[in-house]
């Protein structure tokens, strides 16, 4: 039985080595997950303070961005503005020479209808044929 013994305190050192391997393994999953989230919320923080940074320096650019073309922007305006009152006046020029053109062109019309009619009138009195087909006496 002295073999059994010798084996039972084997298995023995030999479990008691594995449960100081696991629970040493354990610590260390722990110590390195312990330092993995501080390391990641230092990297958090970080990119948080860059992510703030690039804010202000966009808003900084936006503002700069609108200042200096602040006076192009009027210009535009004004331009536009300018322009939109010139088409307007010429629309409204060119509505009225429409109109006063279109009155010529009805009262040369009228006249040409009421020559037509005249020399129409005029044919008809010089026509020696009675009316009717009468014969003239």
């Amino acid at each position: 039985m002295g073999i059994l013994n010798d084996l039972k305190k084997l298995f023995f050192g030999v479990e008691s080595a594995a449960k100081s391997a696991a629970h040493k393994a354990a610590e260390a999953g722990k110590q390195a997950g312990e330092e993995i989230k501080h390391k990641s919320g230092e990297v958090i923080e970080k990119a948080k303070h860059k992510l703030e940074e690039l804010g202000e320096e966009v808003i900084e650019l936006k503002d700069e961005f609108m200042e200096e073309t602040a006076e192009l922007r009027s210009e535009l305006r004004e331009t536009t503005e300018e322009i939109g009152s010139a088409v307007i006046e010429k629309s409204g020029e060119i509505w009225h020479k429409t109109q006063d053109l279109g009155k010529k062109i009805l009262e040369k019309a009228d006249k040409f209808m009421d020559d037509a009619q005249q020399a129409a009138s005029d044919e008809a009195d010089t026509d020696d044929t009675p009316p009717d087909g009468e014969k003239k006496k």
